[in-house]
C-alpha cells in the first residue's frame, strides 16, 4: 500500500517537482 501510495503521490507531485526545481 505504502508503495502504491508513494508512486501515486510521486506522479500527481511530478509538476510541482519540475517547478520546484
Amino acid at each position: 500500500p505504502e508503495l502504491s501510495l508513494s508512486a501515486e503521490i510521486l506522479s500527481s507531485s511530478a509538476p510541482s517537482t519540475v517547478n520546484f526545481l
